[in-house]
C-alpha cells in the first residue's frame, strides 16, 4: 500500500512538473503573438467593437408629462404590463432603460425617477392637465 501511494505521490509530481514547463511554453508563445500584433490596428480594433456594442437608444422629444400621461393611460387600460402587472414604477424604469423622454423645451433628457414623480402626481390628481 506505502509503495502505490509513493507511486502515486511521484506520478502527480511529475505531472505538476510538466504543466509548468507546458504553462511556461505557452505564456513565452503568447508574449511573442502580442510582439507581432501591429498595437495600433489592434486597439483600433477594441474601439470598433465597442462602438458596435454600444447600445441603440431611442428617443422621444417632446412634453414629458404628455408622454408620462399617455403611458399611464395605457396601463390602467391594461394594454402596458411589466410581467402581466401594472407596476408602474416598473414599467417607467424599464422603458428609460431604452427610451430617452429629452423634454422639448429645456434639451434635457429626463430621469427615470421624474417620469416616476409625474406618474404619482398624475394618478392622484395633483397634475393638472395641460
Amino acid at each position: 500500500m506505502y509503495k502505490l501511494i509513493t507511486t502515486k505521490i511521484m506520478e502527480l509530481e511529475e505531472l505538476r512538473d510538466a504543466l509548468k514547463i507546458a504553462s511556461a511554453r505557452e505564456y513565452a508563445l503568447i508574449e511573442e503573438l502580442l510582439v507581432c500584433v501591429d498595437k495600433k490596428s489592434l486597439i483600433k480594433q477594441i474601439r470598433q467593437t465597442e462602438k458596435n456594442d454600444t447600445p441603440a437608444r431611442v428617443e422621444y422629444y417632446g412634453n414629458p408629462k404628455a408622454v408620462t400621461r399617455v403611458l399611464v393611460k395605457l396601463i390602467e387600460q391594461g394594454k402596458l404590463r411589466y410581467n402581466g402587472e401594472d407596476n408602474y414604477s416598473r414599467i417607467i424604469r424599464t422603458l428609460t432603460a431604452v427610451v430617452d423622454v429629452v423634454n422639448e423645451s429645456t434639451g434635457k433628457i429626463m430621469s427615470g425617477e421624474s417620469l416616476v414623480s409625474y406618474v404619482k402626481w398624475i394618478r392622484s390628481g395633483e397634475l393638472p392637465e395641460e
